[in-house]
Parts: structure tokens; C-alpha cells; sequence
């Protein structure tokens, strides 16, 4: 699921987050060009049905409930480029359709 343990330290260091901050990715509905969007956010808050992924005894990310139904299966990853350094969702098998800039998707699953 996680691929982006590179990405993750990196982003921790060079903004000063050390252990306490966590990566939490939600879905946003009725954005980007094709219908849902990634969001990728840090939170030192997060709710109590989050599902946390650790690896190591260390937090890496937490999503949501909702969320999680439509990127089941997918692959997180950290894109390192001129342009934009960010985290990236690959190979999403709930999507029938995503955009080139990997921000948005069309679902394959209704909720």
C-alpha cells in the first residue's frame, strides 16, 4: 500500500515535523477533472476510527473510513520533481479513470 518511506522522512525533515506530525490522505468529492480528488494533509489530530498505518512501531499515514473504500488496494507513493515534490496515488484499482497530474479519479465504487 505505502511506498513512500523516502518521501515521508524527507518531508518530515525539511519541515521540522519530527515524529508527532501524521500524514493523513482523505477523499474530496465533487472536485479535480474527474470527479474525486487526493488530498493530502498534516494532521496531529486524528479521529478514532482513522486507520493508521505504521511500519517499524512509527506512524506513517492515517486515513479515513470513507476514504479508504475508494483507494483499497492502491499505491502511495513520493514523487520527487523539479516541479513539485509531493505524495502521489498510483495504480488505484477503484479507479476507472484519472487525470495526468494523478489528483483526481473517476471511482469505480459509489458511495
Amino acid at each position: 500500500f505505502f511506498q513512500a518511506e523516502d518521501g515521508i522522512r524527507d518531508a518530515q525533515e525539511s519541515r521540522g515535523l519530527g515524529d508527532v506530525y501524521k500524514r493523513q490522505l482523505f477523499i474530496e468529492g465533487g472536485s479535480g477533472c474527474s470527479g474525486y480528488s487526493y488530498k493530502f494533509q498534516y494532521d496531529e489530530n486524528l479521529e478514532d476510527e482513522d486507520l493508521v498505518y505504521e511500519k517499524d512501531g512509527q506512524k506513517i499515514f492515517a486515513v479515513d473510513s470513507t476514504s479508504l473504500q475508494l483507494i483499497k488496494g492502491a499505491v502511495i507513493d513520493y514523487e520527487d520533481m523539479m516541479i513539485r515534490s509531493a505524495f502521489v496515488v498510483n495504480e488505484n484499482p477503484n479507479a476507472d479513470k484519472s487525470c495526468s497530474c494523478k489528483v483526481s479519479f473517476l471511482s469505480l465504487i459509489h458511495i
